[in-house]
């Protein structure tokens, strides 16, 4: 794939065991050390020297494997943490922080709010077509973790094909009638919209830019049950401060 259309950031899903080092190093060094075993075993009826040497250098060729192995797990263990968004699930737990401290300055009581990262699959660009959550939800609400959308699905998707900031307040209505909303007006299918948390009366979308300023790499998305949760412009101009800190470090992290 073109390194344009790349994404540095790691999705969710961990690696099978046989795209591993280790596992790729047990299953080449198996049947060696099987040859060498046998040819030992079938040794001993040689003169004691030759029985001895063979079985020495059995145990050289099954302990050298051995190692092999340990040091190819060791390099999976480096490269799973490598691959880790821990970071990135501390940046969002300070914005959540943030986002409620703001609120309690201006209004009585907590908000209930979720906040959460989707990086774009790749192809990055024009060709995009979905989005991934890549971290549980920080907030009250958790889980989500892994889900794919299509870019074309509601602002995360208008924020990653733009590259704009979106905000979303949803008017009263039952659940059915925002569920054929959402089917209407913002792409989503039947079986899609099942899947959606509801009573979330406000979301916010941010795109996080890559180096060039140009190509989005994911959005840090924020929804909350209280409509009047990202209407003033200090509130929106404290989240979008916070998540310029979230590019910065996913630019340092993952670019």
């Amino acid at each position: 794939m073109h390194e344009a259309h790349k994404n540095p950031i790691y999705g969710s899903v961990k690696r099978r065991w046989l795209e591993r080092r280790w596992a790729q190093e047990l299953v080449g060094s198996g049947p060696p050390a099987i040859v060498a075993g046998v040819g030992a075993y079938n040794a001993r009826h040689l003169n004691a020297v030759s029985a001895l040497a063979l079985l020495l250098g059995c145990l050289w060729l099954v302990v050298s494997q051995l190692l092999k192995v340990f040091q190819a797990f060791v390099t999976d263990r480096r490269e799973d943490e490598a691959r880790g968004h821990e970071g990135l699930i501390a940046g969002l737990h300070v914005l959540r922080a943030i986002v409620c401290h703001t609120w309690t300055q201006s209004a009585v009581g907590d908000i209930d709010l979720r906040v959460t990262f989707h990086r774009v699959v790749p192809p990055v660009g024009d060709a995009a077509e979905h989005v991934e959550q890549i971290v549980p939800y920080v907030g009250k609400a958790n889980g989500g973790l892994g889900r794919k959308f299509s870019i074309r699905f509601g602002i995360t998707g208008q924020a990653c094909r733009t590259g704009r900031v979106f905000v979303l307040v949803r008017e009263d209505a039952s659940e059915d009638a925002y569920r054929q909303e959402l089917v209407k007006e913002c792409g989503f299918t039947r079986g899609d919209v099942k899947t959606i948390t509801l009573g979330r009366y406000a979301a916010m979308a941010v795109p996080i830019v890559g180096a060039d300023g140009h190509r989005v790499l994911g959005v840090v998305y924020l929804d909350s049950s209280e409509k009047r949760c990202f209407d003033s412009a200090a509130m929106r101009r404290t989240i979008l401060e916070a998540c310029m800190g979230i590019n910065n470090y996913v630019e340092t992290r993952y670019v």
